[in-house]
């Protein structure tokens, strides 16, 4: 893709067909000082216009959000975010930072992802009456982030 963006090789050249599995790809290429430039050009919005006549789902897999400023760039131009966050890793304050950090446009959150789950952990979570569930540290953590929005 950088090597498209940066009008060396057409865009016939580094778009790879996998045929057995039906599959698309556009690998990201050589790397460049300033990915975030060529993701914001003229020339990368021509493309997703071009790819979106010629396939029914893009799917744009990005570095994260919050160190790398390319999704957040590429967030613009897409119809829908999926966010991925990793179990007991992605700490929640992150995530809500990630997504205030998001324009108004580019919120459309279409789903998240909780990857890396532990099943034994998990199911030792639950509801119910009575005592022993303390959330009040999470949602004090949260007041912060809301407060004055």
């Amino acid at each position: 893709m950088a090597d498209y963006l940066r009008g060396r090789v057409e865009e016939s050249d580094v778009i790879y067909h996998k045929k057995d599995l039906n599959l698309f790809a556009l690998p990201c290429g050589t790397a460049v000082k300033n990915p975030a430039d060529l993701l914001a050009s003229q020339r990368m919005r021509e493309l997703i216009v071009h790819l979106r006549q010629q396939f029914d789902y893009i799917v744009l897999d990005t570095p994260p959000i919050l160190p790398v400023v390319d999704a957040a760039v590429l967030a613009k131009c897409v119809d829908k975010i999926l966010f991925v966050i990793q179990w007991q890793k992605t700490p929640r304050r992150c995530v809500i930072e990630a997504i205030n950090g998001l324009s108004a446009e580019a919120r459309s959150i279409a789903s998240v992802i909780l990857n890396n789950v532990n099943q034994k952990r998990l199911q030792s979570y639950g509801y119910g009456y009575g005592f022993g569930y303390n959330y009040g540290s999470y949602y004090r953590s949260l007041g912060k982030y809301y407060e004055g929005t």
